[in-house]
Order: structure tokens, then sequence, then C-alpha cells
């Protein structure tokens, strides 16, 4: 009876470090491994930086009368 208690007491400790180690390499995996956001933010700055190289500087409006520099209004105007 005292042998099947402490068999019992043995396999349950077993069991839970080898649970915990596994615990441990499932977050270890999550920590050091590229998941899918991860992923997913990478390319989104690859993309961005292709897009900052390619797309062309603010232009400067200028009156085609006068030839005197505008600004952009906000507002629209009714006629």
């Amino acid at each position: 009876m005292i042998q099947a208690m402490i068999a019992k007491k043995l396999i349950e400790f077993t069991l839970k470090k080898v649970l915990e180690r596994r615990e441990i390499k499932n977050m270890r995996k999550y920590v050091e491994e590229d998941n899918e956001l991860d992923i997913k933010v990478k390319d989104l700055h690859k993309r961005m930086k292709e897009l900052e190289t390619v797309s062309h500087a603010p232009a400067e409006f200028v009156c085609m009368q006068c030839g005197c520099k505008g600004k952009r209004i906000n507002k629209r105007r009714r006629k």
C-alpha cells in the first residue's frame, strides 16, 4: 500500500516536471521565433519603405495667372 502511494506520487511528480518543460519550450518558441504578426509587421514596414522611396515630394501650388505661390485650402467654398 505504501509502495503504491509512493509510486503514484512519483508518477505525478514526473508528469508535472515533463509538462513544465513542454510549456517552457512552447513559450521559448513563441518568444524566439517569428509569429504571424511579426511577419505581417515586417511586410508592412518593407512596403512603407518602398512607397516612401517611390512617392514624390509634395507639390507647391503656383498661380497660373500671376505666378504667386498658393496655399491649400481645407474648406471648400460654395458658389
